[in-house]
């Protein structure tokens, strides 16, 4: 699943390593939370950096 930022950063769900006792509120890098999306005791949002098509294509 992803989800978007109002900043256009996109997130996807991804399985943490160590579980946390506790939810919380997920707060993109731009500093606005995510709307109604928390990280879960086992599982938390990763930003997806994309790579310029340009970029992509050198060797």
């Amino acid at each position: 699943m992803n989800y978007r930022c109002t900043c256009g950063t996109d997130y996807v769900v991804v399985p943490k390593e160590i579980p946390l006792a506790n939810d919380e509120q997920v707060i993109c890098d731009c500093g606005c939370p995510l709307k109604l999306r928390w990280s879960s005791r086992n599982f938390d949002y990763q930003p997806v950096y994309r790579t310029p098509a340009k970029e992509a294509r050198k060797p």
